[in-house]
């Protein structure tokens, strides 16, 4: 799996850049108030390219 993380507001403009040039890759939203684990978000998933699927509590952990 592979992703990027952006904040919340710049979501719209990823993912067109991400349908272009990395179609694999997933999205995480960042929020400014960091409380954990709420502050992280999937705003797509990524598609699998080797391991097992990513719980969510690992993603957050991941963008940290």
């Amino acid at each position: 799996y592979f992703y990027f993380a952006v904040p919340i507001d710049m979501v719209n403009p990823a993912k067109a850049v991400l349908d272009e040039l990395y179609p694999y890759a997933g999205l995480l939203t960042v929020r400014k108030e960091k409380s954990y684990p709420t502050y992280v978000g999937v705003a797509r998933d990524a598609k699998r390219l080797a391991g097992e699927k990513l719980t969510t509590m690992y993603l957050a952990r991941m963008a940290r």
